[in-house]
Formats: C-alpha cells, sequence, structure tokens
C-alpha cells in the first residue's frame, strides 16, 4: 500500500494518516497540497480493486501498472476524488502540478499503446518500448481535458514538470531514443549516448484543452 502522514512542524507528532491501496502492490510519486489544504498523491497501482469515486475519469483497472491520482481533504479523512490513468501495459505516474485553474498536470512513462489521449494532442500514437505522457485534467478528476505521448523508438521517461505563467508546460525526464522529438533550433539536436536529459516546452495554455509541442532539445 502507499501510505500519506501528516507532521506537526516540529516532527515530534503524526496528525493525520492513512494508507491508500488495494490487494496488491501500489508505489506513490508525488504528493501535492492546493491552496485550500486538499492533498493530491499520484504514483501507480497493480491493484484492481484500488479505491476510485464514483464520479471518476477512469474507475476500472486496465491491466499491467495503472497510474493513479488520488485527492483528499487535508486532514485525510475523505477520499473526494481518486481515478485510474493508463492502458493495457505498464503506466507509472511520476509528477503532478496544479495550474493557475485548478487543473491537474501529470506526467510519467507508459508502455501502453492504448494510453488515453485526445485527437487534438501533440502526439496520438505510441512511438515503442516506453514513452513518456503529459495528461491534464480538471480538479475533481472527472474529465481528461488533454492528453499526450511523448517520445521515440526506445525508452522515454518523463520525471518532473512546471508551468509557466502563460500555462506553457514544461517536462523533462531520460530518453534513450535517437528520433526523440526535438525542434530545430534547439540546443542540442542529436542523442549524445546511452541516455540523454531532455526539457520540453508545449504550448498548453489554462483555458485550452489541447496539447502542442513548442520547444524540445536534448
Amino acid at each position: 500500500d502507499a501510505f500519506i502522514a501528516k507532521f506537526d512542524s516540529n516532527l515530534e507528532g503524526v496528525l493525520a494518516a492513512t494508507y491508500l491501496g488495494g490487494e496488491f502492490m501500489e508505489w506513490p510519486g508525488t504528493i501535492l497540497i492546493d491552496d485550500i489544504g486538499n492533498v493530491y498523491v499520484t504514483g501507480w497501482t497493480r491493484s484492481t480493486d484500488f479505491p476510485t469515486t464514483p464520479d471518476a475519469y477512469d474507475t476500472t483497472y486496465n491491466g499491467g501498472d495503472d497510474a493513479f491520482i488520488s485527492k483528499f481533504d487535508g486532514n485525510l479523512e475523505t477520499l473526494l476524488a481518486s481515478t485510474f490513468l493508463g492502458g493495457d501495459s505498464a503506466d507509472h505516474a511520476s509528477y503532478i502540478m496544479i495550474g493557475s485553474s485548478g487543473n491537474l498536470y501529470v506526467t510519467g512513462w507508459t508502455g501502453s499503446a492504448d494510453f488515453p489521449t485526445n485527437s487534438e494532442a501533440y502526439d496520438t500514437t505510441y512511438n515503442g518500448n516506453r514513452d513518456a505522457f503529459i495528461s491534464k485534467f480538471d480538479s475533481n478528476l472527472e474529465t481528461l481535458l488533454s492528453s499526450t505521448y511523448l517520445g521515440g523508438i526506445d525508452w522515454d521517461r518523463a520525471n518532473s514538470l512546471t508551468i509557466d505563467g502563460n500555462g506553457d508546460v514544461y517536462v523533462t525526464g531520460s530518453t534513450r531514443s535517437s528520433d526523440f522529438p526535438v525542434t530545430p533550433e534547439a540546443f542540442d539536436t542529436t542523442l549524445n549516448g546511452y541516455y540523454d536529459v531532455f526539457i520540453s516546452k508545449f504550448s498548453f495554455g489554462e483555458e485550452s484543452t489541447h496539447l502542442h509541442k513548442r520547444k524540445c532539445r536534448h
């Protein structure tokens, strides 16, 4: 099981703590707190009975390892929202962040050719081995607003993301793909060795439901 624990500021007492999981394995990735104290957790699960909420985007385990995103109240007493995210193979969420409009951005990697994307996203086709992904949800985890693959023919994994004042999304991670997508004037357009770090920038305004690549570099 994953767990979430809340301590006092001196680390002298546990104020709240809860398990999160089902009958098999859970691995948490990142924890995030919004402006009103709600707690978001992401990671991956192999449990068919991982707890979801009735109106969540995806309440059914898809196979392999599924990514999950869960939302609690600040006292860890109520599961406000919880969803699976993934396809029929391994899907691991590594990082989450909240945009200025309250939408939730999730990144990680997937081995699923049927990972959920939207029709106008940057890349709707699985590229092979492992691809990074970037997905955008509403704050209640009921609607997948946008979702895209990012990668090439080999292993691609996103570790973190951030959002600037214009709503553009920056994603970083590692790639082993010689055909990883880069832009012509980027700092480095060539794979340099076994694994390269990548930084990619997407146009993803907070009022937009589309995800388009702007810049990408090794």
